[in-house]
């Protein structure tokens, strides 16, 4: 290795520690070079050893590397789901493996499909990531479309939340639908969830009680009776 090669390989060796991401690098046989401390349950898991050939479980996911440059794939290790970007080095002649822990967001994006309530998630740049089935008449009334930034009726909210790091609710109006709407911040991965609830039914009958096929009394803050409608008769 000349000079030039022996300066990379030492600025390289420098910083992947202060990484809290896991950081390996493997030859381009399959040999494992380095590897950060965060790196450890994937060491362990696969049961890798320094200057030895990685088995081919994970060297099978590596390989692609060689003749694209880079390559991207996931793995579940156990209970954690990871994110790994392989990137070849011609100058060290070896292959950097990049890690992300993300399993937060894989729970996350498991669930919200069988959500017959409007979800959608938001980037703190307010683009739409991701919205359910459940969303489709939200979606419509305001014009939203993945991977676009929202309108500044919703974008506001955004900015409130992702200010303050606390999640709030707010009223949502789309169209002839109004929406109570959760805003969660999710700090680790840079976006905020929202989920809605279809209240139009609920501001309506709020409005006009009398139409109400149900029960609906009013009473003053003396306990003192001074409406019903029609139904609590």
């Amino acid at each position: 290795m000349n000079k030039n090669n022996k300066n990379l390989d030492n600025l390289y060796k420098k910083f992947p520690d202060q990484n809290p991401n896991p950081i390996l690098r493997l030859s381009v046989d399959g040999r494992l070079e380095y590897y950060n401390q965060p790196s450890k349950p994937i060491i362990n898991y696969f049961s890798l050893k320094m200057n030895e050939k990685v088995n081919d479980d994970l060297f099978i996911h590596v390989n692609p590397t060689l003749s694209k440059k880079e390559h991207e794939f996931e793995i579940k290790l156990e209970f954690t789901f990871y994110s790994f970007k392989c990137v070849y080095v011609e100058e060290l002649n070896g292959i950097n493996i990049y890690g992300t822990d993300i399993t937060a967001k894989k729970t996350i994006d498991k669930f919200p499909d069988s959500n017959p309530n409007p979800v959608l998630r938001v980037s703190y740049k307010g683009i739409l990531n991701y919205h359910n089935k459940g969303s489709i008449n939200l979606v419509h009334a305001l014009k939203l479309k993945v991977s676009k930034i929202v309108p500044k009726s919703i974008f506001q909210y955004l900015e409130e939340v992702a200010l303050s790091g606390q999640s709030s609710i707010y009223e949502i109006q789309a169209g002839n639908f109004t929406y109570s709407a959760s805003f969660v911040p999710i700090p680790e991965f840079q976006f905020i969830i929202i989920y809605a609830t279809d209240i139009t039914a609920y501001k309506v009958i709020k409005k006009f009680p009398s139409q109400n096929p149900n029960p609906v009394l009013r009473v003053d803050t003396n306990w003192k009776m001074n409406y019903f409608n029609e139904s609590s008769k």
